[in-house]
């Protein structure tokens, strides 16, 4: 398998405390993505139990998770697939008894972004085309992933007020967490604010600021290069165009100084790294 061919893959994710305010068609939800997290709440309602939003936050964790996961998990270990790789700006952690392992878990979500709420993950491997089908039937037929859902035995003292969902390459991620996320809505791909069926904030455009690590001279050239650089950032990188040249860009941030602050980390492995704002 690809990840088992990887020896060494730089990874970077956006800086705590610096979440970018993405354009909605950059970190957004699948059909099959969005059918899932429909079914989860779908079933909450069956239950008795609220819906619980969909978390832009959350659903960036488990997006960086599962590549993680994809890339670098061992399935012969004795470690859960709750645990996550020394390949990123994370704390490194084995998850194997969740008594004594909780704060791997936990924890993820505010060292990735903004979101101050505990982190609370389902994780499914599936090796077909129906891995977003087949996860939700194997975790309600889960005594232990059931309770997750619905709150009951050990998790009743908490309330999942955010929801994440993501899936790569069948490995299928939902998170959920414990207040109300404060970042922008995550969308369906495709889809804005105005073609959403749902009600949205009155969001205006704004400045936004870009680490960029490559250019190109045709966006074919940049589109084709992307794959080989997520696999180094494993998280959604951006073409640009820019100055009749297309920019490969790391994340979006809202002000020069979170976007300096990236690109001091990113400039040790990409030295001629450099930001732009568009």
């Amino acid at each position: 398998m690809l990840r088992k061919l990887i020896t060494s893959v730089l990874f970077f994710v956006i800086a705590a405390g610096a979440l970018a305010q993405n354009p909605f068609d950059e970190m957004c939800l699948t059909t099959e993505e969005l059918e899932l997290a429909k079914a989860i709440n779908a079933y909450r309602v069956e239950n008795e139990m609220p819906e619980i939003p969909l978390s832009r936050s959350l659903c960036y964790v488990a997006d960086v998770h599962a590549k993680d996961l994809y890339f670098f998990y061992n399935e012969r270990s004795r470690a859960s697939m709750h645990s996550w790789s020394g390949n990123g700006r994370w704390n490194e952690c084995t998850y194997s008894n969740p008594r004594t392992d909780g704060r791997c878990m936990h924890n993820k979500p505010s060292e990735l972004t903004d979101y101050q709420g505990l982190g609370f993950e389902l994780a499914y491997r599936d090796n077909t085309d129906q891995a977003t089908k087949n996860d939700f039937d194997a975790w309600i037929n889960n005594e232990i992933t059931r309770k997750v859902i619905l709150n009951e035995g050990s998790y009743l003292t908490f309330d999942w007020n955010a929801m994440g969902v993501k899936a790569f390459n069948g490995y299928v991620l939902v998170w959920f967490g414990t207040i109300t996320d404060k970042a922008d809505p995550v969308y369906p791909c495709g889809q804005t604010p105005e073609s959403d069926s749902l009600s949205a904030p009155d969001l205006k455009p704004q400045k936004l600021f870009y680490v960029v690590v490559a250019s190109y001279y045709s966006q074919d050239d940049a589109e084709k290069d992307k794959i080989r650089w997520e696999k180094r950032f494993f998280e959604p990188l951006k073409v640009l165009k820019n100055n009749d040249k297309y920019r490969l860009a790391v994340g979006a941030y809202n002000d020069n100084a979170a976007a300096e602050k990236a690109l001091k980390e990113i400039r040790k492995q990409v030295r001629d790294a450099w930001i732009i704002s568009l």
